[in-house]
Formats: structure tokens, C-alpha cells, sequence
């Protein structure tokens, strides 16, 4: 009788127990900024599944500073030195200058979409083409500046 009653508490409450790890807290941030994320108890390890995309860095015994690195999502899980396990969804985005960007690159015809647009924003972006076209506009800049 015991056996059937374990049997029925452990097939009542493992759905829930699986479910409970399955949610995720969403965390948002952009490329090269950084946010906490107190998670309200003593963490005993952090992994993310991609250290491209964002890290985190223990700050205090209950809070994670968490960088953006490259547009992406991944999962970052939180061990709790109680035994507990929290799963964040962590989405880093660029800010709205590649949108700008891609909408200035579409406008001026060199692409045929505003998504083709963006495209090729984040690769002048990726591959510093759009950093070196800013330094020599700034060189020029400073050439034609009356002394």
C-alpha cells in the first residue's frame, strides 16, 4: 500500500516538477550593454549555451551581471546552492542605429529590400567597414575645420 502511494505522489508531482524547470525568465538586452538579473537566492553556478552571444558574471551572492555580445538566444541556467534550478531565455538585439542604417543603405537604392538593408548594416557593422568609414569621415572632418 505504501509502494502504491509513492508510486501515485511521484506520478502526481514529477509533471509539475518538469514543467517548473521548463520555464524560462526572459532576459533582454542589446549588444554591448550589460543588465542584472537578481535571481533572490544564493547561486551556486551559472552556464549559458553560448558564450558568443552573452556571459554573465556572478556580482553578488544572488545577482548576475549579464553582457550582450552578438545578436542571438540562448538559454542560461542559474544552479541555487539550495538545490533549485532556474532557466532564463536570454535575447541580445541591436539597437535601433542598424535599423536606421539598413533603412539609409535601402532609401539611397544600393539594395532592393529594407531587410537587405539591415543585412548588409550588421555585416559593415560585424566586419568593421562601417568603424573605418567613421574614422576616415572624422579624419576628413578634422582636415577641413578652419585652424
Amino acid at each position: 500500500m505504501r509502494k502504491l502511494v509513492l508510486i501515485l505522489l511521484i506520478a502526481v508531482a514529477a509533471p509539475h516538477l518538469a514543467f517548473a524547470a521548463d520555464e524560462a525568465s526572459a532576459v533582454k538586452l542589446l549588444v554591448g550593454r550589460s543588465t542584472i538579473v537578481d535571481v533572490g537566492t544564493a547561486i551556486a553556478r551559472v552556464s549559458l549555451t553560448s558564450a558568443d552571444i552573452a556571459d554573465a558574471v556572478v556580482t553578488s551572492p544572488s545577482q548576475l551581471l549579464v553582457n550582450g555580445k552578438t545578436p542571438g538566444t540562448i538559454s542560461m541556467y542559474v544552479w541555487e546552492r539550495t538545490g533549485g534550478l532556474r532557466r532564463y531565455e536570454v535575447e541580445v538585439q541591436r539597437d535601433l542605429a542598424v535599423l536606421n542604417a539598413g533603412a539609409a543603405i535601402y532609401v539611397a537604392g544600393c539594395v532592393d529590400s529594407l531587410e537587405e538593408g539591415v543585412r548588409a548594416a550588421e555585416a559593415a557593422i560585424d566586419d568593421g567597414r562601417a568603424a573605418a568609414t567613421l574614422e576616415r569621415l572624422v579624419d576628413m572632418t578634422r582636415e577641413l575645420a578652419p585652424a
